[in-house]
């Protein structure tokens, strides 16, 4: 049985690998081609003022409008995809980052304190990360928080700990739906599981949520 779970284990690792490489191309393709298209279409758009007579200039002007929105949503994308400062400055950098992002779309109070201080396994560091985002993307859907805590520590294990204040759920009942929510939080497990890690979700409704983490840390 041990060895059945453990080659299921192993299996899942591949599967993960196999999504976080074809996340990777995804994200590239989005912000390397599709963000130059939108810079090209931008520069004609430009060009094509100059030659219009004036009194288009306003409807010009809202195009172009148009167009660097899409060019920034196209950015955040990429970047909620695979975060290039995850493979370049590391984890804490990177759920900064996310951090600020989520706090600004939804307008929660969410703060990240950190005791690791030094790079974890890359493996560790995306599922970590995973982790955090999908947690995150799942208060600002349904949890109608106002403040959320991210905490990160290590000894022989790396732990995660995400609470936020909202209004809660019945994590055993959630887990086991087969909705939007219920596979976000059963996709999470599933990904700690893999690696070895443990998880628990503790809520009650009208008491908010806090999700942990405990992985071991590899080499």
């Amino acid at each position: 049985m041990n060895g059945n779970v453990q080659e299921a284990h192993q299996a899942m690792d591949r599967l993960h690998e196999m999504l976080e490489e074809q996340t990777r191309r995804l994200s590239d393709t989005v912000h390397s081609e599709a963000g130059q298209l939108l810079s090209a279409v931008l520069l004609r758009l430009d060009q094509l003022a100059l030659e219009l007579p004036s009194d288009c200039g306003d409807c010009f002007h809202e195009i172009r409008l148009m167009i660097e929105q899409i060019e920034e949503q196209l950015r955040d994308l990429s970047n909620e995809l695979l975060p290039r400062m995850l493979d370049d400055l590391g984890l804490i950098p990177a759920l900064e980052c996310l951090v600020e992002r989520t706090s600004r779309r939804t307008g929660a109070d969410i703060r990240l304190n950190s005791s690791i201080a030094d790079r974890l396994p890359a493996a560790l560091e995306a599922t970590l990360y995973r982790i955090v985002q999908e947690a995150l993307t799942n208060i600002a859907k349904h949890a109608r928080a106002t403040q959320v805590e991210i905490h990160l520590w290590q000894d022989d294990r790396v732990h995660c700990a995400v609470r936020d204040d909202g209004i809660g759920f019945d994590s055993d009942r959630i887990l086991q739906k087969k909705g939007e929510r219920g596979l976000g939080l059963a996709g999470i497990r599933e990904r700690v599981e893999s690696q070895g890690g443990a998880l628990a979700i503790r809520s009650l409704p009208g008491h908010g949520t806090e999700v942990l983490v405990s992985v071991p840390r590899r080499v």
